[in-house]
This record gives C-alpha cells, sequence and structure tokens, in this order.
C-alpha cells in the first residue's frame, strides 16, 4: 500500500469557512423547506382520497335511499294498477341495491358498523316485504298485499331506514367539508413555501460561486503543489518497489535454505537473487579467514569476475584490507554501508577495481555462525547514495536470516553425518538391535536376523509378545523383572537366557537347516523405552555372548577343581590340613555362639610304618585310599573328614556329645578291623576323642585330641581313649 500526503489547498480561511458555513445552512433551510413541503404534499393527497371517499359514501347512501323510496313508490303503484313498470329495475336485477351494501361496507369506518349492519338488516327486510307483495299480487290476492304494505311494522322500518341513511350522509358530509377545508388551508402553506425552496437553491447555487471565486485565484499554486505530490508519489512508488523486491528476495532465501546441500551451494543461489531479483550491480560472499577471507560467491554485472578477481579482504583491523566496510561489518556485528565509497578513504585498497565498475554506494552484512564471525555478505550499487534507511533495514534483516541460515547448515550436514555415521554403526556393530511396539516389530538390523537366523521379512512378522515370552527356566542371569511393560520408561530390564534354535525345515538345503536348529545359545538382551518417530517405543539389544558365558563355565569348573585340589588331600580325597584348620574354626565358632555340642576324633593306622618297609609305599598309599573310602561311607553328610599328616586322620562330628563320638569312634573301629586291604594281614587303627568346652579354640581342642589318641597307642593300641 502506497500513501502520500496531498498537499492543502491554498485558500482565504476566513471567506472560505464563511461561505461554506452559508452554504451549509442554505442547505439545511432548504433541506427543510423541501422536506415540509414533500411532506404537505403528500398529506394534501392524502386528505383528497379521504374526501373522495367521503363523498362516494354519500353517494351510496343517497342513491340507496332513492332505490327504497322507488321501491316502495312502485310497489304501491304495481297494487293500484297492476302495472309493473316501476318494479322493473328491480326485477331485472338493474339495481342491485345488494351490491352497493358490499361497497359500502369496505368504505365505511369501525366506528360505523353498527349503523351498516342495522342498515342493511331493515334493506334486505324492504326488499323482503317487496317480493312478498308482488308474489301475492300475481296470485290476485289484492286485499292481502295491501294490507302486508299498510302494516306499521313496515312503516316504522322505513321511516327507521331513512333515519339511519340520512344521520350518516351528515356524518360523512361533515366529515368531507373539514377535510375540505384542511386541504385549503395546507394549499395555501405549500403555495407559500415553494418559492422559498426555488430561492433557496438559487442562493445556495450563488454562495457556490462565490467560493469558487474566492479561491480562483490560488488554483495555479495549488496545481504546483499537486505536482509535487505527483513526484513523492512517484517516490514511495519506487521505494514500495524495492520494498517488495527485497520481501521477495527474504522469501526466496528463506525457501533456499532447507533445499540447499552446503554454504556455498547457498550463498551462490543467494548471490543470484540478489542479482537478478532485485537488480544489485554487485554481490560478493566472503567466508571470514587469516590473513584474508576467501571468496565463496559472486554475482552481478558482465565483469564482475574482474572486480573480484584477486580481491583482498580482512577482519584484521591492523592491515589495509580490514579497515574497510567488510572489516567493520565483522568487528561490529553490524550492517556497515558507504554512499560514496569513492571518496571513502578506507576504500583506498580497491579505488580502481571500484572505479572501472562504477560502484558508488557499498554495504556489508555480517554472517554469525554460533555467535562467533562467519564473513560477509557484500552489495554493490551504481547509484549514489543508494543505501537509505529502510534498505539498511531490510539488510539488517537478511543478514540475520544469513546467519541462521548458515547455523542450520551445519547443523544440518553434522546431523546426516552422525546419523550416517549411527547408522553405519547399527548395521555393523556385533550386537542384535529391534525396535518396537505393542504390535509388532519396527526395525531389526542385519546383526540380529543372523543371531536368530531369520530374514527380515520373517523377523518383522513375529509376534512380538511372543517373542518375548520367555520362561523362568530359560533364565540364566537377571537384575530386574523381565515381565514389566516395555513401554513403561521406569522398567528397563537385562537378562542373559538361553536360547534353542528349532530347525523349521523350511531351508533351501540340508546345511542351513543344520545350522538353524540344534543349537543352544545363550543370548544377553537389555530391553528400555526410547522415542521413535515421535512415539514412544520399545529398544531391544542382543548379543550372543555364548563363548563367554562357556568361558565363565569352564572358569568355574576349574576354580572348583582348584579349590578341590587346594583343599583336598590328593591321595585320599579327604580334606587336607589346611580345609581341616578352616571348617574347624567355623564349627567351632558355630558351636560357641549356639551353645551346640561338637566332638573331635583323631586316628592313625597302627604300624604303619611297617606296612609301607613290608609291602612298600604303593601297598601304603592305597591302604590309605581305601581306608578314607570306608570311612566316609559311615559318616553323615554334616561331618568332616580330612587327613591330618601321614597316616593321622581327622573327623569333626557337629551336633554330637562325647558318648555319641565314642560311640562313632567304636564303629570305626571296628569297620576297619574286619575290612580286608588285600595284605594277608588285616589292619587297625588307634583313636582319640574329646568333646568342646567352654573357650575351646582350634590349639586347645586339638591338643586335647592328640593327648587321647597318644593314650590309646601307649595302652596297646587299635582302642578309642577319651582326652
Amino acid at each position: 500500500m502506497i500513501y502520500c500526503k496531498l498537499p492543502d489547498r491554498p485558500q482565504n480561511k476566513l471567506a472560505h469557512y464563511t461561505t461554506i458555513a452559508a452554504i451549509a445552512i442554505s442547505t439545511a433551510i432548504v433541506i427543510l423547506m423541501t422536506s415540509f413541503v414533500f411532506f404537505n404534499g403528500a398529506r394534501v393527497a392524502e386528505k383528497i382520497a379521504k374526501i373522495e371517499k367521503y363523498e362516494r359514501v354519500q353517494r351510496l347512501l343517497n342513491d340507496t335511499l332513492i332505490n327504497l323510496l322507488n321501491a316502495e313508490t312502485g310497489q304501491r303503484g304495481f297494487l293500484l294498477t297492476g302495472k309493473s313498470m316501476y318494479l322493473a329495475p328491480y326485477l331485472t336485477g338493474k339495481v342491485n341495491v345488494k351490491n352497493d351494501m358490499k361497497q359500502l361496507k369496505t368504505l365505511l369506518s369501525k366506528k360505523y358498523t353498527k349503523d351498516y349492519k342495522t342498515i342493511k338488516l331493515l334493506t334486505a327486510k324492504k326488499f323482503n316485504e317487496l317480493k312478498a307483495t308482488i308474489a301475492l299480487r300475481k296470485q290476485n290476492k289484492v286485499n292481502s298485499a295491501l294490507a302486508l304494505v299498510k302494516t306499521n311494522k313496515g312503516i316504522k322500518d322505513m321511516n327507521k331506514l331513512r333515519i339511519y341513511i340520512s344521520v350518516l350522509k351528515s356524518s360523512y358530509k361533515k366529515r368531507a367539508e373539514t377535510a375540505h377545508g384542511w386541504v385549503l388551508k395546507e394549499s395555501d402553506y405549500i403555495k407559500i413555501a415553494l418559492p422559498g425552496v426555488i430561492f433557496g437553491y438559487l442562493l445556495i447555487l450563488l454562495f457556490v460561486y462565490v467560493l469558487l471565486y474566492i479561491n480562483s485565484k490560488k488554483i495555479t499554486k495549488y496545481e504546483d503543489n499537486l505536482r509535487q505530490a505527483a513526484v513523492d508519489l512517484e517516490s514511495s512508488y519506487e521505494n514500495e518497489k524495492t520494498a517488495k523486491l527485497f520481501y521477495l528476495a527474504i522469501s526466496q532465501i528463506n525457501n533456499l535454505i532447507p533445499k540447499s546441500l552446503n554454504y556455498g551451494e547457498f550463498f551462490t543461489d543467494v548471490a543470484g537473487l540478489f542479482s537478478k531479483d532485485i537488480g544489485i550491480d554487485g554481490i560478493c560472499v566472503f567466508k571470514d579467514d587469516k590473513p584474508y577471507a576467501k571468496l565463496i560467491a559472486s554475482a552481478g554485472v558482465k565483469n564482475i569476475k574482474e572486480f573480484t578477481e584477486n580481491l583482498k579482504v580482512s577482519s584484521d583491523e591492523n592491515m589495509p584490507e580490514g579497515r574497510g566496510i567488510y572489516g567493520k561489518a565483522l568487528r561490529s556485528a553490524e550492517v556497515i554501508y558507504s554512499n560514496d565509497f569513492i571518496a571513502d578513504k578506507a576504500s583506498a585498497p580497491w579505488q580502481q577495481k571500484l572505479k572501472k565498475l562504477n560502484f558508488l554506494s557499498l554495504a556489508a552484512m555480517p554472517i554469525k555462525t554460533n555467535d562467533k564471525p562467519f564473513g560477509a555478505l557484500v552489495v554493490c550499487s551504481s547509484q549514489k547514495d543508494y543505501f537509505d534507511g529502510k534498505k539498511v533495514k531490510f539488510l539488517k534483516e537478511i543478514s540475520s536470516i544469513l546467519s541462521y541460515a548458515v547455523e542450520y547448515l551445519e547443523n544440518r550436514n553434522n546431523l546426516i553425518q552422525e546419523r550416517d555415521l549411527s547408522n553405519i554403526l547399527i548395521e555393523n556393530i556385533h550386537s542384535g538391535i529391534a525396535i518396537y511396539d505393542e504390535n509388532k516389530f519396527l526395525y531389526v538390523n542385519p546383526t540380529l536376523l543372523h543371531l536368530f537366523h531369520y530374514t527380515k521379512e520373517e523377523f518383522l512378522n513375529l509376534n512380538v509378545t511372543d517373542f518375548f515370552s520367555i520362561n523362568e527356566d530359560q533364565l540364566y542371569y537377571k537384575n530386574s523383572s523381565i515381565f514389566k511393560m516395555y513401554h513403561n520408561s521406569e522398567m528397563s530390564s537385562r537378562f542373559i537366557y538361553k536360547y534353542a534354535y528349532i530347525s523349521s525345515g523350511n531351508g533351501n538345503n540340508e546345511k542351513e537347516n543344520k545350522d538353524k536348529g540344534d543349537k543352544i545359545r545363550y543370548i544377553d538382551l537389555f530391553r528400555t523405552a526410547i522415542t521413535y518417530n515421535g512415539k514412544q517405543t520399545g529398544l531391544a539389544i542382543f548379543s550372543d555372548v555364548t563363548d563367554q558365558i562357556l568361558r565363565e563355565q569352564n572358569i568355574l569348573v576349574e576354580r572348583e577343581t582348584y579349590k578341590e585340589l587346594a583343599e583336598r588331600d590328593a591321595l585320599t580325597g579327604a580334606g587336607n590340613r589346611r580345609s581341616f584348620d578352616s571348617k574347624l574354626t567355623e564349627m567351632l565358632n558355630t558351636a560357641n555362639r549356639y551353645n551346640r555340642p561338637l566332638s573331635l576324633i583323631m586316628f592313625d593306622i597302627d604300624k604303619f610304618k611297617d606296612i609301607n618297609d613290608t609291602y612298600g609305599h604303593e601297598i601304603g598309599d592305597s591302604i590309605l585310599k581305601e581306608l578314607s573310602h570306608l570311612i566316609k561311607q559311615n559318616l553323615r553328610t554334616t561331618d568332616f573328614f580330612a587327613r591330618y599328616g601321614g597316616e593321622e586322620f581327622m573327623l569333626i562330628a557337629t551336633e554330637t556329645s562325647l558318648v555319641t563320638a565314642k560311640e562313632l569312634a567304636e564303629r570305626l573301629r571296628i569297620k576297619i578291623a574286619e575290612y580286608d586291604f588285600n595284605i594277608g594281614q588285616y589292619v587297625t587303627c588307634s583313636f582319640g576323642i574329646t568333646e568342646i568346652i567352654k573357650g575351646d579354640t582350634n590349639q586347645s581342642i586339638v591338643f586335647r585330641v592328640d593327648n587321647a589318641l597318644y593314650d590309646a597307642k601307649r595302652s596297646g593300641r587299635n582302642r578309642v581313649c577319651f582326652g
């Protein structure tokens, strides 16, 4: 929309306003008088119509009365003479009293409704009497007919009818006279006002003429002002045109942002827009660098390349090339312009190039990215004083858009690179990845398909609930419930379960079926909730940890083996001295804490050195092993049996009193003495037993049982002694 203020019209204010006031007053008077004439004329016409109505009512009443009188006269003449000449109009219908009554009804006002009904009734009676008389006369019943005519009732009705008609005629006559008098009076008023109206119009024309005459001498000056207004209007049009071009450029720049692949392509298109659509003579886009900025795009006049070739600009204030509008714009982060760049001393490094292209006005728009200088877009015009306040305002807006565009393109390209990298990682990672909702799988990576031996089509058609239905007996490890809803963000879970590949028989060859079935794998599954395509979904990460689990299981077996070797006697399989000391400490503490009985039995093989010397160490070792096996068969699972050293053995009997321990020791002694070790002689053992006492330690109880064993040896061997 273009706005242009028209100049004030030159005039004599006093005469001007006086004349206008006179015209206004005259016009008001004329309007009032004209309204009076038209209004009263309408009222007069209305009154005249009413007068005609009143006169018509009088005529109808008069005709009705005459018709009744004529009918009565004709009736009497017919009775006297037998001639019906006076009754002919009534008998033939030429005189239609009913029609007159209908017209009279429409003309009479509501005030006379009752009078009308009375007249109508009396008239009907009169004519009915007429018809009855004629009928009697035709039957030669003259006397009866005369009697009917002469009845007082008929005469009274006729008189009453005359009175009603006369009263109505008189009333409407008075109305007509009153209305006629009013019409004459109002007509006189109209006759008086009409010349005044004509005079008023003439007076208005006179005042208009005077008004034109007063201002006629200054029309020429007003025309000059109008010409100047036209020039201003043309200037406004040019400004409006420029504004439209800039707005168009801004719109097109915004459209270019998402379409451009990088800022080089973007600024090349922007430079073209400035040149073609706005008509800028020269455009250069620089990316700041050290020591000189790099030109990344240019457009404009044909020889613009001559201007940009070897063009050096800088943001360093200490360099001559950094003191121009480019350097100032980057340092101040504001649009810097010069409307006479040739005369600007700061333009010295570029004077000759500017003169060749006739560039007079230049402006630099700073471009920032992440609040740091990126570069600037420089626009050049061959017009002096090209950049005014409005254009600079547009340039500032464009500067902000360009800064946003650079940030957008950099961020978008970074996101694209990150996305591509993520896709590469996801597609090539050794873990299987699946994204799913409540009903179906949305995405699976190749590793997952390979892990479960499915095609992508097969996997995407799997039922999510069925796939994640894992029995407790399949679980190898879990750290939270696996039966929580996947879409609850608080319910992430991780567990390891056993998965058996079941051969479906749908493979293309025997090898595929063999690979697909009959294998147990350990799957490490992590599930959590994520947002995917704007919706809350589930993320599942599958890792094949079979090798790791198997290694862990082997380590556990080896660890148990090492523990067994560390705690068991290698020859007999009984506990060794180390495990005995540890177990005795544990059982003593438990018995002391809970005040429970505990007994310790120590025994060794009688004359074992002689056996070794006689039969050899291999037989001796065999006897030790068979003896250990025999003892183990006759112990409770809660008892602990250990080789204490050489041919000496220890037995810790939990929940066992000294009496019960003696019975156990005797039973074992007899079992050993009766056992055939296949060496040609029997083997016996000596036993020492003791029970726990308050305050016992490993050393104290072992000391006592050792003394008891010594007593058994000294007393003759193959016996049980207390300690």
